[in-house]
């Protein structure tokens, strides 16, 4: 067997470089070949954990995944859907959702919704009572190869907010999305 060393490869003539039928291509490390806007990896977490929210600051809900990115250039698909449950015995309700990205410690907030609302019920003077799920998707560019974990929050805007209501799962997908 010989090794062949090169640092570019160029077409002879035409625009296609092509492997011959019954030969493959094999890259033994992970992001090997990196075509821009393919996935390069990804990791998938779930949780049953409940929350009651109070107050109306963001609050982690126990829904987290942790990777590692293989460049910088990478950016990180952040996609999580969440059970919960809204209700009031006489006014409107609703609740928001944020991403936070933890790096060695240093946290910051990637995604948030403070200015609106996305889930949110409004009934006069009546009871309610609404359960469901939502999902929040962000792509974020943390310029890191470091690990990183993805953490899910919810904020109260008023009424009664269960996250994770009779332990319904909640699930976190993380892709890595080469650049």
């Amino acid at each position: 067997m010989s090794t062949l060393f090169v640092n570019n490869l160029n077409t002879a003539s035409g625009s296609t470089i092509t492997v011959p039928t019954g030969k493959q291509l094999i890259v033994t490390d992970q992001g090997g070949v990196r075509v821009p806007g393919s996935v390069i990896q990804v990791v998938y977490t779930s949780s049953t954990t409940a929350t009651n929210l109070s107050g109306t600051g963001f609050t982690e809900i126990g829904l987290n995944g942790s990777i590692t990115p293989t460049a910088t250039s990478s950016k990180i698909l952040v996609s999580f859907t969440q059970h919960f449950r809204i209700h009031s015995t006489n006014a409107d309700a609703g609740c928001g959702w944020g991403i936070k990205r933890d790096i060695g410690g240093t946290e910051v907030r990637v995604y948030n919704n403070t200015t609106s609302i996305n889930d949110y019920m409004y009934l006069n003077g009546s009871w309610f009572d609404m359960r469901t799920a939502t999902t929040s998707t962000h792509l974020d560019s943390p310029s890191t190869t470091s690990a990183i974990t993805y953490k899910a929050e919810a904020r109260r805007y008023s009424g009664t907010i269960t996250i994770g209501q009779a332990s319904n799962q909640g699930f976190m997908t993380l892709m890595e999305i080469a650049q």
